[in-house]
């Protein structure tokens, strides 16, 4: 439907971005992910791993601005605090629906930094689920 604009967007492909991460214990690692040919719609978080980590994520294309704050005892914001994996991601049986789908524009850049909290070896894989977006066309 074309919502009034005059214009609708066909439903594009399903599509998933995954990025293997392997940490030593309490080591931090950083790591790219490119939207290839068409803009992408997140819809869905998973993530696989060992033990614990942390998490940050960053939409290179908007601004370096975080997807989240953490707040710490002392009341202070501090967005270079990570969010613990378990209070985000889901599973690829139950995977964590985005409240509010956020869409990549194609070759958007998505930092993504995580951290090992377990004092131990810990293998990540992280997974953006959702799907290519297609451009409007115009109404019939």
């Amino acid at each position: 439907m074309c919502g009034g604009s005059g214009f609708w967007s066909p439903p594009g492909l399903f599509f998933m971005y995954g990025i293997d991460f392997s940490l030593t214990a309490l080591q931090t690692q950083q790591g790219n992910i490119t939207i290839l040919d068409k803009d992408f719609r997140w819809m869905y978080a998973i993530a696989k791993s060992t033990s614990t980590f942390q998490f940050q994520m960053f939409d290179s294309a908007r601004s370096t601005r975080p997807f989240q704050s953490v707040t710490v005892a002392a009341s202070t914001q501090q967005t270079s605090q990570g969010i613990q994996n378990v209070n985000f991601w889901g599973t690829a049986q139950n995977p964590f629906p985005i409240p509010i789908p956020y869409d990549f524009p194609v070759r958007d850049n998505v930092k993504i930094v995580v951290t090992d909290t377990s004092n131990a070896n810990n293998t990540i894989n992280i997974t953006l689920v959702g799907g290519e977006i297609e451009p409007a066309l115009p109404a019939a």
